[in-house]
């Protein structure tokens, strides 16, 4: 693998569904707590324990979607948003990196998978980052070597993301009208 000198980073665009997610659970959270404290009822303890699940569920998912990327001469750093260490992989232990097609809320897409000699994976989500279009470019820079492309192998992938893009467009429409519903009543 060749060599470089020169420091490459690559950030995520601001992770504000998540954030917004963190903060209402912490919130009811808070007010769950409270609540409990002023009444003693056994059932705030379980909506304690829901709402602790979705925390985790929440936190799960901003570091799993929200990395920063850093080139260095020898290693590349994988910095989740919400963790304090960073996963530190040397260019030697990295086999290469490949192209997984999977399914978004825009229908399919084609996320940057790079992939250890353990058989590690890191997906690297499209929609986490402004700029990309770049990573190609830094992982090929650093000698990493592309693998091909993962595709979706079922027939039907093309009808099941047309459904899920056509199904979120309806369930926002939907939410409207039972709001303009409620309001005319």
């Amino acid at each position: 693998m060749k060599t470089r000198s020169k420091k490459y980073k690559l950030k995520h665009d601001f992770p504000f569904i998540e954030i917004c997610g963190i903060c209402s659970f912490l919130i009811l959270l808070g007010i769950s707590i409270k609540s409990y404290f002023n009444d003693f009822e056994i059932d705030w303890l379980f909506i304690i324990v829901g709402i602790s699940v979705g925390l985790i569920f929440f936190y799960w998912l901003t570091n799993s979607r929200n990395r920063t990327i850093i080139f260095e001469n020898e290693t590349i750093k994988i910095k989740p948003l919400l963790k304090f260490s960073a996963i530190v992989l040397k260019l030697n232990e990295i086999q290469g990196y490949r192209l997984k097609e999977t399914y978004t809320r825009t229908g399919l897409d084609y996320n940057i998978q790079l992939i250890t000699k353990e058989n590690k994976n890191y997906e690297f989500i499209r929609d986490a980052y402004s700029n990309y279009h770049r990573l190609p470019a830094y992982l090929k820079n650093s000698g990493i070597k592309y693998l091909g492309t993962k595709e979706i192998t079922w027939k039907y992938k093309y009808i099941y993301s047309r459904i899920g893009v056509y199904a979120s467009i309806i369930s926002v429409i939907l939410f409207f009208l039972v709001q303009l519903m409620k309001i005319l009543k």
